[in-house]
């Protein structure tokens, strides 16, 4: 009966809506089209039954089965930090671990010509390729490009980017709309401020990692993806419900006043090059109020103050203590392209004997003659042209210099130092 209604209904609001071309149509139409609009009215009702019934089915269902929404509150509905609908748990807790849920954000500076040049090295070595292959995810992080010195007591609100800061902005921004690969962040990027530079990647990383794992690294390297697979596993298998804190050289311990507190306490934490956290560490940091007035604890020092933030979360969540783990492999540097000169370098000769690095930049391996070091050392942009190496003692490894040692210097017997540009390499 119901359906009936519905068709004498339909077929009424139809009715004058077809008369003037029913009354206009061929006698030898009508019939046709009176056999056509009966077709199509009948299966029209048709439709609208069925989606009224399978409607008040589907209704009676939820309604039976409502409970599941009995622990779902009004304060669930959006993040406390961001406004956004809440995040969907983490890998971290699902014993998976999936390459593409890591993400890593790549610290660069801004769009000037030296920078530039870092991040198509990057995009060209076998770092990209590592990641692309394994489908980690990464972002650029790049402040806006500042040229001149900002007075704190100025009020010129028409002031305007210098000509080399628009000629910058323009370039970030052609370079952004060609590789999709960078992330502009809401702030200048000066290096006196770099701790602030990564509360805004922490911020972002926080809003958009699903995975385990997120790592931060400079634009000079990237992360090994075995030793990082490695910590996400570790992550994910792990039963105490521990955080994951790691990097490649921990200080565990004070050597320099500059590396405590304003009160005199020290905590734990790693060379910046490279750090990796676990998700639910960053989101516990960045909801930490303290996070953002770091400079009055202690210096300006992004590492240190990412130690100290990592040590402040572990003493208070003593259900999820954090596990600080240091990985001497984790770090994989990015090659500088070089020039060779064959004949130089079958002959490479020290350039002092019984010397070595007043300070030493990295540790580059074990070779069996410094012509391998040399090219190391002018294919790392974390090296000067300088390097140390032992012909007696081949496992104390290549060891570059951090600054441009001449001689006459000093140093253990069995070292010497080595000129890269000397030996015939020399990087573009």
């Amino acid at each position: 009966k119901f359906q009936n209604y519905i068709f004498q209904f339909t077929k009424h609001l139809l009715r004058e809506a077809l008369r003037q071309q029913f009354v206009t149509m061929p006698c030898q139409r009508r019939n046709t089209f009176r056999i056509g609009t009966f077709v199509v009215v009948k299966v029209l009702v048709l439709s609208i039954f069925v989606n009224i019934y399978f409607s008040f089915f589907f209704i009676g269902k939820i309604h039976r089965n409502a409970s599941f929404f009995d622990d779902v509150t009004e304060n669930d509905c959006t993040s406390p930090t961001t406004g956004r609908p809440p995040r969907g748990p983490t890998n971290q807790s699902s014993g998976r671990c999936d390459p593409s849920d890591i993400l890593v954000a790549i610290k660069s500076g801004g769009s000037n010509q030296r920078y530039r040049h870092r991040r198509n090295l990057w995009r060209n070595s076998i770092c990209a390729h590592n990641y692309q292959q394994y489908g980690i995810q990464y972002r650029f992080m790049i402040g806006l490009p500042i040229k001149h010195n900002i007075d704190i007591n100025g009020h010129n609100q028409a002031a305007r980017d210098t000509s080399e800061e628009i000629d910058d902005a323009l370039a970030l921004r052609n370079e952004s709309k060609t590789f999709r690969d960078i992330q502009i962040l809401p702030i200048r990027d000066i290096y006196e401020e770099l701790y602030l530079k990564t509360i805004h990647v922490l911020d972002w990383l926080n809003q958009e990692a699903r995975g385990p794992l997120v790592v931060i690294h400079d634009d000079e390297y990237c992360a090994s993806v075995d030793e990082l697979l490695s910590l996400c596993h570790e992550a994910v298998s792990d039963v105490d419900n521990s955080h994951i804190f790691a990097g490649t050289y921990l200080w565990s311990e004070a050597k320099y006043e500059e590396q405590r507190a304003f009160d005199g306490s020290f905590s734990p934490y790693f060379s910046g090059a490279i750090l990796v956290f676990s998700t639910d560490l960053i989101k516990n940091v960045m909801e930490d109020e303290d996070t953002m007035y770091a400079g009055i604890w202690a210096s300006h020092a992004e590492d240190l103050q990412v130690g100290r933030w990592v040590d402040k979360q572990n003493k208070l969540n003593e259900t999820a203590p954090v596990r600080i783990i240091e990985r001497p492999k984790l770090l994989v540097t990015v090659p500088e392209p070089i020039i060779i000169n064959i004949d130089k370098l079958k002959t490479c000769k020290p350039i002092q004997t019984s010397a070595q690095c007043m300070k030493e930049a990295i540790y580059l391996g074990e070779f069996s003659a410094p012509d391998e070091c040399a090219k190391l050392t002018a294919g790392n942009p974390a090296c000067t042209d300088t390097f140390m190496f032992s012909s007696t003692q081949l496992d104390w490894g290549c060891r570059c210099c951090a600054s441009r040692d001449t001689p006459p210097l000093t140093g253990n017997q069995d070292w010497a130092l080595y000129s890269a540009s000397d030996c015939g390499v020399t990087n573009l």
